[in-house]
């Protein structure tokens, strides 16, 4: 079942979608039968592994490739299987190459569980993952060149930073004591991500003085994994292509600003995404009428600075590496920073009281429009909808690493409503030095 997965999972990045997902659905029967054959006796170390990852694969296919109605038939097991885990690494610290291995691997799989539990809880705003188990402790992943050792240059680890170290040191205000690799810090932003989402789910982020608390206790982690982000991109800039693990975590930490400091206004844009003619509701418009907080302004310039960026790089050259370099959840960030931006430009810009930040945030928008010219973003007739017109393009297409093209289509839709509507618009240019 494993290596038909894995050729299921390699068939999308060809193109070969019928193909892929014949293999995709033998694969399922066959760890379903597996599974009922092992029912009522206890899974040795080794299956357990080989079945995690198995089912973390076809998860992970149904969540980005497969229909609608099954995206959530096997991520419970691996919920489950996660927990059999858990429970097998307290007691099984590794003394071999061939143990540690397998710890790694459990390790490894536990964090892209937590990943894939914290993208869709921002995404699709559902908790698919117990609390305790995302903050279980458990071993972050080594760096890629300790795991790629081979046996004969490997040594027993002298030390481990473990996930609940790490986090209590980060939501303390200081980074963790030890060196975090790039896995790690997505398994960190993960779970940071998926607190946040699963409290504003928990208690409605229209309980404002509630949620005003919890965004001062959350406050100071993002701004000390920002920081850790930050070096490493500094790091990492050698070339036009970004490191892929870095930029995920930088998308992923970019949501969890979105949703502690801009909820409400992000939770109405993806309404009326999905919905456009919700627009004409009177109560979604009296809640796009948001105040913009400091706090807001933060989450609105680090979209700004994810569009600027993409837009520099180049929109046709990054739909032509994405699929090849970056996962689906890497994707995440910049919808929901695109509608926060169409929101502010829409429908929040001509309250604003700190000219200061506002003249700042709208050079960094007219910035990113001046580097699409190619994208004939002049045909659109209000600079509010030209983040939702880079956002449609980027995702106009079906590779793996992008949703449904409906996502794309559901956009353009929203542009149109958007272009259609009376409301009064001020453009970032309106407003004298």
């Amino acid at each position: 079942p494993l290596l038909l997965v894995v050729m299921a999972c390699s068939a999308i990045y060809l193109g070969e979608h019928s193909r892929a997902t014949s293999m995709h659905t033998i694969s399922v029967q066959l760890v379903f039968e597996h599974e009922r054959m092992i029912a009522f006796s206890k899974v040795d170390p080794e299956t357990l592994t080989w079945m995690l990852q198995t089912y973390l694969l076809l998860a992970y296919f149904e969540i980005h490739c497969g229909s609608e109605g099954k995206r959530a038939h096997a991520f419970p097991h691996c919920v489950k299987l996660t927990q059999e885990a858990l429970n097998e690494l307290q007691t099984c610290p590794p003394t071999t190459y061939k143990d540690w291995v397998r710890w790694e691997s459990l390790n490894r799989c536990i964090s892209s569980t937590i990943l894939i539990g914290g993208t869709v809880c921002s995404k699709e705003q559902e908790a698919w993952i117990p609390t305790p188990m995302v903050e279980a402790r458990f071993a972050l992943p080594s760096s890629n060149a300790e795991w790629l050792k081979e046996e004969s240059s490997w040594g027993t680890p002298t030390e481990v930073l473990y996930s609940n170290d790490a986090l209590d040191s980060i939501i303390a205000g200081q980074p963790p004591s030890m060196p975090v690799s790039e896995f790690g810090l997505v398994t960190i932003v993960s779970t940071l991500l998926y607190r946040i989402c699963s409290f504003e789910l928990l208690t409605g982020s229209h309980d404002g003085e509630l949620y005003a608390k919890f965004g001062k206790k959350m406050e100071q982690s993002l701004q000390v994994l920002d920081a850790i982000l930050k070096a490493r991109t500094i790091q990492d800039d050698g070339g036009l292509a970004p490191n892929p693990t870095v930029h995920c975590a930088r998308s992923l930490l970019n949501s969890a600003f979105y949703h502690l400091y801009g909820s409400v206004p992000l939770s109405v844009m993806k309404k009326i995404l999905w919905s456009p003619a919700s627009l004409d509701d009177p109560e979604i418009m009296h809640l796009l009428n948001e105040a913009i907080s400091p706090e807001l302004y933060q989450a609105l310039f680090n979209a700004a600075d994810q569009l600027r960026y993409d837009c520099r790089v180049g929109l046709s050259y990054i739909k032509k590496i994405a699929p090849i370099i970056f996962g689906p959840e890497s994707v995440v960030g910049t919808l929901e920073g695109c509608l926060l931006l169409c929101w502010y430009l829409q429908f929040a810009q001509s309250r604003v009281s700190q000219v200061e930040s506002r003249d700042i945030l709208n050079a960094l928008i007219n910035e990113s429009f001046a580097e699409v010219t190619d994208l004939q973003l002049e045909d659109h007739g209000l600079q509010s909808v030209l983040p939702l017109a880079v956002l449609a393009e980027l995702l106009s297409d079906g590779s793996m690493w992008k949703w449904p093209s409906s996502v794309s289509q559901k956009l353009k839709s929203l542009i149109k409503k958007l272009e259609d509507s009376d409301t009064t618009i001020h453009v970032a240019t309106a407003y004298p030095p």
